[in-house]
């Protein structure tokens, strides 16, 4: 039987976990450092001291894997765009460079990129234990927002779709080489669209080109492909089963619906919002309680997480609760009475 850690994670993946159900946070990097009182400047310039600070919240909250590298967004900086490192928030773009001319080129190397090198450092120390290890990009729209500036871009989408449509192939290249560069050290590979949402854009303008720049990123990929996309990813189908997931990061909608709805493994079930800012964790563990028997039945493919990234404001108990509950229950009756002790 499974039990923890690289394999457990690597089990769910595979549809095969017969152990209990596997912790990824999924995003934790920035929410870690607030919790160990260190900066982001300090870990950009020290991979150890950032693989050392994650590694010490993923023990204490018994995650089985997660994100290696908070920085997700150095190719911003690297790509010309002027960045202010805040706390909590980690680099925040603050200028935006990315022009409207067509076959305008895009020249930047990861390895050239100090955030980045640093980064695939922290990674290459942390897949000495036993975790599950993964690298996060940003999705071809979710980049090109960051160059562009998102209210232009969302403009381009309507108003100059060739201009848009350019954009997103200029810097799809781009993100093909940071894909292979972490590609090389991390267990997978998790692309994350926060705005090329179906939240924020029309989803029948997201399914034909977004969808498609996006896939030809997953074929890069090696390891593992996982995909996080804000929003209700259902109104991305059929579309988006192209990509050829081993693992999909749901924030919307139901559990339910997304097991029915996809084939591969599906990780979730904890809001950032209503349950992780609470100042107490009964609402995290009635999420989970909720997770559990939602999931009943596709046990072996399921992977327990928060829908977002994890606010820095969020306390520490209302994370580490997950792992003791878990560890402590297999069934939904099991769940429910130990919430009432």
């Amino acid at each position: 039987m499974v039990h923890s850690g690289r394999e457990s994670v690597l089990a769910a993946i595979e549809g095969r976990n017969g152990g209990r159900v596997p912790i990824i946070p999924p995003f934790q990097g920035t929410w870690a450092l607030e919790m160990m009182g260190v900066t982001p400047q300090d870990t950009m310039k020290s991979p150890e001291t950032n693989a050392h600070i994650q590694s010490v919240i993923s023990d204490i909250c018994g995650f089985d894997g997660f994100e290696g590298m908070w920085d997700w967004l150095s190719m911003v900086e690297a790509m010309g765009c002027a960045v202010e490192i805040r706390p909590g928030m980690g680099a925040v773009t603050v200028s935006h460079v990315l022009s409207a001319e067509p076959d305008a080129t895009i020249e930047v190397s990861p390895d050239e990129d100090p955030r980045a090198v640093a980064n695939k450092n922290t990674i290459s120390i942390l897949l000495a234990g036993d975790k599950f290890i993964y690298a996060t990009v940003p999705g071809v729209f979710t980049l090109s927002a960051e160059l562009r500036g998102l209210e232009q871009l969302m403009m381009d989408s309507i108003l100059e779709r060739d201009v848009y449509r350019d954009i997103l192939k200029r810097t799809n290249q781009v993100l093909k080489g940071y894909i292979a560069f972490y590609d090389d050290v991390a267990d997978g590979i998790m692309v994350c669209e926060s705005t090329g949402s179906p939240t924020l854009m029309d989803p029948i303008s997201l399914r034909s080109d977004v969808v498609p720049i996006n896939s030809e990123l997953f074929n890069v990929v090696e390891g593992c492909r996982m995909l996080h996309n804000c929003g209700d990813v259902t109104q991305l189908l059929p579309d988006i089963r192209t990509y050829g997931l081993d693992l999909l990061s749901i924030h919307d909608p139901s559990l339910e619906e997304s097991m029915e709805s996809f084939d591969c493994c599906i990780s979730g079930g904890i809001s950032t919002v209503s349950s992780l800012l609470n100042d107490t964790p009964d609402q995290t563990i009635n999420d989970i309680i909720y997770a559990m028997g939602s999931i009943e039945g596709n046990q072996e493919r399921f992977i327990l997480s928060a829908s977002c990234d994890i606010s820095p404001s969020t306390q520490l108990g209302n994370v580490s609760v997950w792992h003791e509950i878990v560890n402590n229950g297999s069934t939904t009756n099991q769940y429910y009475e130990i919430l009432s002790k």
